[in-house]
């Protein structure tokens, strides 16, 4: 009988510090790597030239708020062409360690909206730029004339 208490304690036990410690839950996804969602709704290459250029519009201005962030220093702080194969930007400000992830989420939007864009009679603009460097101001990235 004592035997049996002390395995029904230690199963009781065992199951509190699981519970306690999140032991049930199932493991958190790895990151994808992408600073932004792109739901699988989304439209496709198949849909029509301005659904295409409206997502693609969307998403990159969602993808620049996402990889800029708080600066302590300029060095913190890059520059990227906020552009598609869909159309082109000039450049955006954003966080140096947010390159990758920025670089990745740009090519999934192309993959997704913007490969043979052109190929399918879509009009493909891009703006005259103007020259700017990247600075920390007030604590986030931004664009500046150069010194």
């Amino acid at each position: 009988m004592f035997l049996d208490r002390s395995l029904l304690g230690l199963a009781l036990a065992s199951l509190w510090l699981a519970a306690a410690c999140g032991g049930t839950r199932p493991p958190a996804p790895p990151p994808s790597g992408l600073l932004i969602d792109i739901p699988g709704d989304a439209p496709t290459n198949a849909s029509s030239c301005d659904e295409r250029l409206g997502f693609a519009r969307d998403a990159m201005d969602r993808l620049v708020d996402a990889a800029n962030g708080p600066c302590s220093s300029d060095a913190d702080c890059t520059m990227v062409f906020a552009e598609t194969q869909c159309e082109g930007a000039c450049q955006a400000p954003i966080l140096v360690d947010r390159l990758q992830g920025f670089h990745d989420t740009q090519v999934a939007i192309d993959e997704r909206v913007c490969t043979g864009y052109v190929e399918a009679g879509c009009l493909y603009s891009t703006p005259a730029c103007l020259a700017v460097e990247a600075v920390c101001d007030a604590g986030r990235c931004a664009l500046a004339e150069p010194a």
